[in-house]
């Protein structure tokens, strides 16, 4: 049975013999003036938020350039600022796939501000630290794409007949969490 629109707030409470909580992870936040205002990646791409023309994506992840390149497509002018010293720097993403989103970005022209941070955020503009010191751009919109974190209030103690399963349990890629669910199943068939 699947019960949709229910919320649940004490697993405990759940008549079940294994319990699996695969809730996925929340989006980390900048914290600082001004943040208030950036569209988080997950709210840009259910298209819940609208962005303007000139772009800030904070985060050179795999989402945080598949952003970039899909303002591009749509004929937006993003930049990117990412603290790394490249874009797409994790594990577990195909080199192929991270080789040709570099290529995409470099190919329309894409700024990209590598080994930098957001310092201040204003009205209109914002202001990051480079290697090479501050600089100043212009934006109308900004996009935070910088990480998620795992973990559930649902399962702070622990308890043999609750698994955590996906982001929820540690952030990755859709290869971990599936090969997870298959380590859980065949460790619950057992």
């Amino acid at each position: 049975r699947v019960h949709m629109n229910k919320e649940v707030k004490d697993l405990h409470a759940l008549d079940a013999d294994e319990i699996i909580v695969a809730t996925g992870a929340s989006a980390r936040r900048l914290k600082m003036p001004g943040a208030e205002n950036a569209v988080d990646a997950i709210e840009y791409l259910r298209k819940t938020k609208p962005v303007g023309d000139k772009v800030c994506v904070i985060g050179g992840g795999l989402t945080g350039c598949e952003i970039a390149y899909n303002l591009v497509l749509e004929g937006k002018h993003p930049f990117i600022v990412e603290t790394l010293d490249d874009l797409i720097r994790m594990k577990g993403v195909s080199a192929a796939n991270s080789t040709c989103l570099r290529d995409l970005l470099r190919f329309h022209k894409v700024p990209v501000y590598l080994e930098s941070s957001v310092k201040a955020i204003g009205k209109d503009k914002v202001t990051i630290g480079t290697k090479d010191g501050d600089v100043e751009l212009a934006y109308d919109s900004i996009i935070t794409s910088i990480g998620y974190n795992a973990g559930t209030p649902l399962a702070e103690e622990s308890n043999k007949h609750i698994h955590l399963l996906g982001d929820v349990n540690q952030v990755a890629n859709l290869k971990k969490a599936i090969w997870d669910a298959n380590d859980l199943v065949l460790k619950l068939s057992k």
